[in-house]
């Protein structure tokens, strides 16, 4: 999975000005206070789990944004890219330590 996420994140063709709030954001993103509301009902336990959850909401929240959808919220949006940003770092993390 380590490089399927690699390859995913870097052929995603997200707006620059979202992408860098995002990143701005990765360094606000608190797991123990964020992920509960970010991933709503059942809040993974498994770093690669995480990282699936967050994918597909992000994705979600992508199909909404190119279709002008009005429940839309950009701050959804990038509050949930940060958290995708920060699991994904901690993810690789955990990978290069057990390879």
């Amino acid at each position: 999975m380590t490089q399927d996420l690699i390859a995913r994140l870097e052929t995603a063709k997200r707006p620059r000005l979202l992408m860098r709030a995002a990143r701005h954001g990765r360094h606000l993103y608190d797991r123990n206070r964020d992920l509960a509301r970010i991933i709503p009902m059942h809040t993974p336990k498994a770093q690669g789990e995480i990282v699936k959850s967050l994918m597909m909401i992000e994705d979600a929240h992508e199909e909404k944004r190119r279709q002008n959808d009005a429940a839309y919220f950009v701050t959804d949006h990038v509050e949930c890219l940060s958290a995708l940003l920060a699991e994904c770092v901690l993810y690789l993390q955990c990978a290069d330590q057990t390879a």
